[in-house]
């Protein structure tokens, strides 16, 4: 029979363990949500052709985006939904770099 420290103890590395791999999974990280867009002028007339330039950025993941998308006749523009897959891992990581390269 084990003793209770020993119990104890393997309970800590069983849930460690268990933390670590979680940790590790990969997942879908929505970066910026799908969007339609109605471009107008001062009158409120829609521009149609005009150009909207989408600018991402994902600091912990040290990751940007730019996308120049035209509206349509109408002036409607669609921004499709941004999705990178990411660990929390990466996440913590790339957090800690950011903190650190700003602090200098």
């Amino acid at each position: 029979m084990l003793q209770p420290c020993k119990t104890k103890s393997w309970l800590f590395i069983g849930i460690l363990g268990v933390l670590i791999v979680i940790c590790a999974v990969p997942f879908d990280l929505e970066i910026a949500p799908e969007r339609r867009l109605q471009i107008l002028n001062a009158e409120g007339q829609s521009l149609g052709g005009a150009r909207v330039r989408q600018i991402l950025d994902q600091y912990s993941l040290r990751e940007s985006w730019e996308e120049d998308v035209h509206a349509n006749n109408s002036g409607e523009v669609f921004l499709a939904k941004k999705v990178i897959r990411t660990s929390i891992f990466s996440l913590v990581k790339g957090a800690i770099e950011e903190i650190r390269e700003l602090g200098r």
